[in-house]
């Protein structure tokens, strides 16, 4: 979530071993965490090994509850380049 502050969920950024135990393989989680008067383009990442190397990352995009976007009306379709050279 770089570049979003989370006010009162610190443990939601998703460190294993750090801020949270580790997803088991095959698990899951639910992440859940408010992000006030913050919207925006961001990008999400694993902090597993080198999942982030192998490409688990990718774009998060934050629409305002104040200005609300409707697809259709204010725009035609979103299209994302997200480029990265190996990390």
């Amino acid at each position: 979530w770089h570049g979003m502050r989370q006010k009162n969920t610190p443990y939601m950024d998703g460190v294993p071993g750090i801020t949270q135990c580790p997803i088991p393989p095959g698990g899951s989680y639910t992440y859940n965490f408010t992000i006030s008067d913050q919207s925006g383009t961001y990008w999400w990442h694993s902090h597993y090994s080198n999942a982030m190397a192998d490409g688990l990352w990718g774009p998060l995009i934050v629409h305002s509850v104040h200005e609300p976007i409707q697809r259709g009306r204010d725009y035609d379709e979103d299209r994302i380049v997200f480029v990265s050279d190996w990390m």
